[in-house]
């Protein structure tokens, strides 16, 4: 997690690494990661689109508990963040 993220993008992002389902399946996206990089198969240029779906789910989960639906409460650009965000973690902790 980075200083310049917008408020919205920390609030996601410690969400999903919080909730057990979340979690979960930004793990299974990072297993995912490792087995392309065990097969020669990594690319990094489309690696950073993979967090797109536990963001997704986890901006989806936390939204229930408000009225607000999950893509105006969390825009693109916001999403956006905590993807690069996960993606720039990922890079110093696993590769």
């Amino acid at each position: 997690m980075t200083d310049e993220m917008s408020h919205e993008a920390t609030e996601l992002e410690l969400f999903l690494v919080n909730d057990w389902n979340s979690y979960r399946h930004l793990q299974d996206c990072i297993s995912n990661l490792e087995r392309k990089v065990a097969r020669g198969t990594y690319d990094n240029e489309r690696a950073p689109k993979i967090f797109k779906y536990p963001v997704e789910t986890a901006a989806k989960e936390y939204a229930k508990g408000y009225d607000t639906p999950w893509h105006v409460m969390f825009p693109v650009a916001v999403r956006r963040e905590v993807e690069q965000s996960l993606f720039n973690d990922y890079c110093e902790e696993y590769r």
